[in-house]
């Protein structure tokens, strides 16, 4: 079965995008242009990962991430920030809103996949994943912030996930 991803972005093309980067990939991509029912999404959707951006009107995604963190319900869904926002701010509004992770928005598609594949635990090319897994291990840590904050709903193995040792 391929992994579920729920993308949500008010921006049309950049929900296409990343449809056009991630379904040929093996995954299958479910996106929303509002935050509007996102949570009836990921109750009835049960995605593996949830992208969510951050700059979106109405509610944000920081915003947005904190209220699926503090449902029980859908606590514990893998739920990353997603934006093109500067990293030192992106890092602290994922860790302000209890986001599993973020992802800073690229045009090196090759990188979104990698940096996706890691946090699912998705074994990648050995050559890619060598190359990529120390910089997905550090972005896992740096942007979870110390150990000891990751202790919730196994959010400690993401850095094991991000570098396939799950």
């Amino acid at each position: 079965m391929a992994p579920k991803i729920l993308v949500i972005d008010d921006s049309k093309m950049a929900l296409d995008w990343a449809r056009q980067i991630l379904s040929p990939q093996g995954f299958e991509v479910i996106t929303s242009d509002t935050a509007l029912g996102t949570h009836a999404a990921v109750m009835s959707k049960q995605p593996d990962l949830v992208l969510l951006d951050v700059g979106m009107p109405g509610l944000s995604g920081d915003i947005l991430c904190k209220l699926l963190k503090e449902n029980p319900r859908t606590k514990d869904k893998l739920v990353i920030l997603y934006s093109s926002l500067p990293e030192d701010e992106l890092k602290e509004l994922a860790k302000q809103s209890n986001a599993d992770g973020y992802i800073k928005k690229t045009e090196d598609t090759g990188k979104l996949v990698e940096q996706i594949n890691g946090l699912l635990g998705i074994q990648t090319d050995s050559r890619i994943s060598s190359q990529l897994g120390g910089a997905l291990l550090h972005r896992a840590e740096t942007h979870m912030g110390p150990e000891e904050n990751l202790g919730k709903s196994g959010r400690s193995q993401i850095s094991q996930r991000a570098t396939g040792g799950l």
